[in-house]
């Protein structure tokens, strides 16, 4: 059984949101000072809807290729996408819920002030443990 490692997955996802979006917008925000693996309550709720729903997608398609590369960086991208996908289809990703799924409970979470200093990489997964198997938590 693979073994769960936050950061692999995490850099992924992180340069994906970055990717996907930009930012671009003309006012400074946490977002764009902050590397996405320390964000926390305080940088989700400065970000807009977009900015949110990105780096939930970004989240989940770098975990994706995380677990579809068996944490190896050097794995063919046509191979990751493949297997990828055949975890999708198998209902095995870990995180296998959509980016509106987490983005609620996230809401949700981050509604009582005094949680927002925990990082989104710690709300995300304690989210998805909360909703069924998948992967371990985080110690």
């Amino acid at each position: 059984m693979m073994s769960f490692k936050p950061l692999g997955f995490v850099s992924l996802g992180a340069g994906l949101v970055l990717c996907v979006l930009g930012f671009t917008h003309n006012a400074p925000t946490a977002v764009q000072t902050r590397s996405p693996v320390a964000l926390t309550g305080v940088d989700w709720d400065g970000m807009s809807p977009d900015e949110r729903q990105g780096y939930i997608a970004g989240f989940i398609a770098g975990a994706a290729a995380h677990q579809a590369s068996g944490g190896k960086a050097t794995v063919p991208g046509t191979r990751v996408a493949k297997e990828a996908a055949r975890l999708k289809k198998d209902g095995a990703l870990h995180f296998k819920f959509g980016e509106n799924v987490y983005r609620s409970h996230i809401d949700d979470y981050f509604f009582y002030r005094n949680r927002r200093v925990q990082t989104l990489i710690q709300v995300i997964v304690g989210v998805n443990s909360q909703m069924g198997p998948g992967i371990e938590d985080i110690p």
